[in-house]
């Protein structure tokens, strides 16, 4: 049992070790043992990539440091309205872990991140520092409206795990941060994955297969300068006019449409120290990840 928990774990918590250490890992080791379970090698390392595309909601746009013959604009003097919006994003990662007790698998994550968010946006109202409002086409209504993402994230997980038999269930719960380069602002997200397998054999090595969901905690929130975005000619004409300076930027909150969605994946072991995996996400979040793994 302990062995398809250990081999699975390892493939979702990806693993590294530094040097010698004055123990031994995991914790309770010894006594692991003694009760009949085989454990895998307590480090490792991997590598993987993950491709997400999944809806969002804009709850909105704004801009300052605009002016009108050189008086200040309010904040919310531009009223902005969107549809949904889709985002999608490649993760390009490694992840390390290490097994501190039996049942118990701690990691970290690092990598690169690149993608985009887009959605359709009208321009239903701009009101000058007179409070007058500016007569506006019908030509500034559902415009595309599309930030580029590419930064890097970080951040580290836990991961426990039980079983009998050739039965295995995880509970895998990650915290990251995202640093945008393209544009300012941070993403920062909560995973939490239950999973329920069976271990089969294949070619005398093991293949495991499971099912489960993925609940995500997404905030997101981008900023940046004006001239910064590829707007429409209509909306970046319209800016034009009180951006003159190009001190003006621009914020944007937004958040997935559907935290949670269905997940299948199968790992198999090459051999005692390296396993391939793929995992794939269905429902209102689609998604396809592959990595493979060494452990020492």
């Amino acid at each position: 049992m302990q062995k398809v928990i250990g081999s699975m774990v390892a493939a979702i918590a990806l693993t590294t070790s530094y040097g010698a250490s004055a123990f031994e890992l995991p914790f309770l080791k010894e006594e692991a043992l003694a009760l009949g379970h085989k454990l895998p090698p307590a480090y490792g390392i991997s590598s993987g990539y993950m491709k997400v595309e999944q809806g969002v909601n804009i709850d909105s746009i704004g801009f300052s440091g605009l002016k009108f013959l050189n008086k200040p604009i309010a904040t919310d003097a531009i009223d902005i309205t969107t549809t949904q919006g889709h985002q999608m994003t490649e993760v390009f990662h490694i992840r390390a872990d290490a097994w501190l007790l039996p049942f118990l698998n701690l990691y970290a994550i690092g990598g690169k991140v690149q993608g985009y968010s887009d959605t359709n946006i009208s321009i239903n109202k701009f009101t000058l520092p007179s409070g007058a409002e500016l007569p506006l086409p019908d030509s500034l209504k559902d415009l595309p409206f599309r930030l580029d993402l590419d930064g890097y994230v970080y951040g580290a997980g836990v991961t426990v795990a039980g079983g009998t038999g050739n039965w295995f269930t995880l509970i895998d719960a990650s915290y990251t941060k995202t640093d945008l380069t393209v544009i300012d602002g941070e993403i920062s997200t909560f995973v939490l994955s239950p999973r329920l397998g069976y271990e089969f054999t294949v070619n005398q090595q093991p293949l495991r297969v499971w099912f489960g969901a993925m609940y995500q905690d997404i905030d997101q929130f981008l900023t940046g300068q004006i001239n910064d975005l590829d707007l429409p000619s209509e909306v970046k004409s319209l800016l034009d006019i009180v951006n003159r300076s190009g001190d003006g930027k621009f914020e944007v909150n937004q958040h997935l449409t559907a935290p949670w969605n269905g997940i299948v994946g199968a790992q198999y072991q090459i051999n005692h120290s390296v396993s391939l995996m793929t995992e794939w996400g269905f429902g209102s979040r689609q998604s396809a990840m592959f990595a493979i793994e060494a452990r020492f």
